[in-house]
């Protein structure tokens, strides 16, 4: 027999004798210690194989005996350590103070052992986040918070911030309490900007190879002789911080100050174009980049005013425009520049009976000047605006 613990018991109760009756029963352990009676319990100093022998008497004296190996082997009871020691936090998403974050950012929390996932939630607060989810990675390690509202951007130089704390009351799945500890970080904020036009590049590129430029004026339309003019306005981009992308980007507007309308109606197109540091001639035929979608507002008869260029679904926009350009800022001068010019042909008011080849065709066809005068980049006040915000931390 094997023991499996180190205290093994005895016992004869399975012995007779025929003829007569047992009076006396002597065992010996194998282990130089011995007993006496029916049964006996014994203790074994160590493990091994025992030689243990019982021997009995009867009552005329006769004996018999009998030897057995008792194999005593340790049971070993792991008894696992007390878990005493309180659990910390490894990590932190955002970091502490962590700005540039953004609105649809989740809070993770991440701990050295696992966490009582209920004490744990119930121990998170932050006024600043409202209503929030949470969620637990299998070993409940890991702890991750999302607000049900998206994060706010402020527009501006100051961030939104927001706080929160894991307070009194989060343990570890053994009831060790986590030391409250308090994190905050802001979101990244919009920066607007309105940059007026270059006035030392803007003007009229004209179709008989010429260029004109006035102090506080450029036109759009032809003359009498039905000579194309376009306008030509630049932005400097160079103000910008290095640091901002075209991604940053998220809305851009185009406005010019109407001063005045001659002669008939026509629709105006705008076009993204790039034409160095200095305009001359050919300016009037470039090949544009993109031609922007949505003219409405700069078609508008609305003397004395800004007119912008909304957009238009499925079309390109200045926004377009701008983030192409501050792709290719170092090809392009860190400049944004566009181009307005006459669209007789979609102005279906106007009977047109010209070749729109070049030079001085391509005008209405009506032998009057139809012209739209615009504030230039002189005119400080009503100079041509580009209007963007960008996202920054």
């Amino acid at each position: 027999p094997t023991a499996g613990t180190l205290t093994v018991a005895f016992d004869a109760s399975g012995s007779s004798d025929p003829d007569g009756t047992l009076v006396d029963y002597a065992w010996d352990f194998g282990d130089q210690t011995k007993a006496t009676g029916k049964t006996a319990s014994h203790t074994f100093e160590q493990d091994g194989t025992f030689k243990v022998t019982l021997t009995v008497k009867d009552n005329v004296g006769a004996t018999a005996s009998k030897t057995i190996d008792v194999v005593v082997t340790k049971t070993v009871v792991v008894v696992p350590p007390v878990d005493a020691t309180a659990p910390k936090i490894v990590s932190v998403s955002p970091t502490l103070n962590q700005k540039g974050v953004s609105s649809d950012a989740k809070i993770v929390i991440t701990f050295d052992e696992p966490m009582n996932k209920t004490a744990t939630q119930a121990a998170f607060q932050s006024a600043d986040l409202g209503t929030v989810g949470f969620a637990w990675n299998t070993d409940a390690t890991v702890l991750t918070i999302t607000p049900n509202v998206s994060l706010v951007y402020l527009t501006g130089d100051t961030a939104k911030s927001y706080a929160f704390s894991l307070g009194i009351g989060a343990t570890d799945v053994a009831g060790n309490p986590i030391a409250p500890s308090s994190y905050s970080f802001s979101t990244l904020r919009h920066v607007v900007v309105s940059l007026k036009s270059m006035a030392s590049i803007d003007g009229m590129a004209v179709g008989d190879n010429t260029v004109q430029r006035s102090s506080f004026t450029a036109q759009v339309g032809d003359d009498e002789k039905d000579v194309v003019k376009k306008m030509l306005i630049s932005f400097d981009l160079s103000s910008l911080p290095n640091t901002v992308k075209a991604s940053d980007l998220e809305n851009a507007d185009l406005s010019l100050f109407l001063t005045a309308k001659a002669g008939s109606s026509f629709a105006t197109t705008v076009s993204h174009v790039t034409y160095g540091d200095t305009l001359n001639p050919s300016a009037f035929g470039l090949t544009p980049l993109r031609v922007l979608g949505g003219t409405v507002g700069l078609q508008s008869s609305s003397i004395g005013q800004y007119l912008s260029l909304s957009s238009e679904i499925g079309k390109p926009t200045v926004l377009d425009a701008l983030k192409d350009d501050l792709i290719n800022a170092n090809a392009r001068g860190n400049r944004s520049q566009f181009r307005l010019e006459p669209d007789f042909v979609s102005t279906k008011s106007l009977k047109l009976s010209v070749d729109f080849g070049g030079g001085q065709s391509g005008g209405s066809g009506n032998k009057s000047s139809d012209v739209k005068t615009y504030s230039a980049g002189e005119q400080a006040d009503q100079a041509p605006i580009l209007k963007f915000t960008y996202l920054a931390p």
